[in-house]
């Protein structure tokens, strides 16, 4: 295991700690500092389509995709969520990141109107983070128009 402190790398070996290059320091104890709960999530589907849609029908949220919230017990807490949504004609939808484990909404934007495949959502207040483990669920809901509501990404951070 290594940290960075300032402009100094410490590597820990058998519960001693090596400053730099192999200057030993003596023992330290090890970072108390949790990793950063950030995460990265690209959804496509077969036959190399950056998206994934959640069809014409209107009024439901579809679950296009899954991904494992670590708890903030584990890591730090994101404080934004931002999506790669759009419509892939005139219409509006809605996108949200909800906790399948505890039934709750982590984060949500509705009445998403572009029609730009790179338009970026801001999924506002990240809320109802658990300190365990829970599956989160990443959804889409057509409201009105034609055409489908595309998801290609999620980050949060």
């Amino acid at each position: 295991m290594a940290w960075r402190l300032g402009l100094v790398t410490y590597r820990l070996i058998d519960d001693k700690t090596e400053l730099g290059g192999g200057d030993v320091s003596g023992t330290l104890p090890a970072p108390t500092v949790k990793p950063r709960g950030g995460f990265r999530i690209a959804l496509s589907t077969a036959g190399n389509t950056p998206y994934v849609g959640a069809g014409t029908g209107t009024g439901s949220y579809v679950t296009v995709g899954f991904c494992v919230w670590p708890g903030s017990g584990n890591v730090t807490s994101p404080t934004a969520i931002k999506a790669l949504v759009y419509n892939s004609a005139a219409g509006n939808i809605d996108c949200r990141i909800q906790d399948v484990t505890n039934a709750a909404t982590i984060a949500g934007a509705t009445g998403i109107t572009s029609t730009t495949t790179t338009n970026i959502a801001d999924l506002g207040a990240v809320s109802n983070l658990t300190a365990t483990a829970a599956v989160w669920a990443i959804q889409i809901r057509k409201n009105s128009g034609a055409g489908e509501g595309r998801l290609s990404g999620v980050s949060g951070y």
